[in-house]
């Protein structure tokens, strides 16, 4: 039994052991307690972007031994462009295709696989777009109505309607009307795209 005396004690040594741990505390730095945070803010001149989910396009097959009447189609392909925060954004895109259909030097639509594959240009294509309101310029189908890419770069103007806008254009596969007994086995094109703000 403790008398008043070391009770004192006691509680002396008590509030020690408190005061020295509140001491060790104060002021120390804590295990994991002090870093450094770095800032930084990306800045471009640009919020829009373009993106075309499928860039290598394959036709469904044709046979060889058979010519279709000029002008028939053959195969139509979905050719989806993709805008991501261009709401306001007046655009401008431009197509150069690789070959042209040399029986149709005025023609800005149909453009010519390479002439390695299909030597007597017995097949063509077209890019097509719906005929909308947010696209201006490039010429229109009279027979389907459809707008179409300028496939020797006169450019088309678009200002997409939502800050996440699909155009769902489309390739369209062309007989144009000659015999294709010159066909490689895969025939085979490409064009070029640039969009750039208008």
């Amino acid at each position: 039994m403790l008398n008043n005396s070391g009770k004192a004690t006691l509680l002396l040594l008590t509030g020690l052991m408190m005061s020295s741990v509140a001491m060790a505390d104060s002021g120390g730095t804590v295990q994991g307690g002090s870093g450094n945070v770095t800032l930084s803010v990306p800045v471009t001149t640009s919020t829009c972007s373009v993106s075309i989910p499928d860039t290598a396009i394959t036709f469904n097959t044709i046979t060889k031994n058979s010519a279709a009447p000029a002008g028939t189609v053959l195969d139509n392909q979905k050719f989806d462009i993709q805008f991501k925060d261009c709401t306001l954004d007046s655009l401008s895109i431009k197509t150069v295709a690789s070959d042209y259909m040399k029986d149709m030097p005025g023609s800005t639509d149909a453009a010519a696989f390479d002439s390695s594959t299909d030597p007597d240009q017995a097949l063509y294509y077209r890019i097509l777009l719906p005929n909308v309101p947010e696209i201006t310029r490039g010429g229109v189908l009279f027979t389907s109505g459809d707008k179409y890419f300028d496939i020797k770069g006169a450019p088309l103007v678009i200002t997409p309607g939502s800050a996440d806008y699909t155009l769902s254009s489309k390739i369209r596969l062309v007989s144009s009307g000659k015999e294709r007994s010159n066909l490689a086995q895969n025939v085979t094109g490409s064009f070029n795209y640039l969009v750039t703000y208008n």
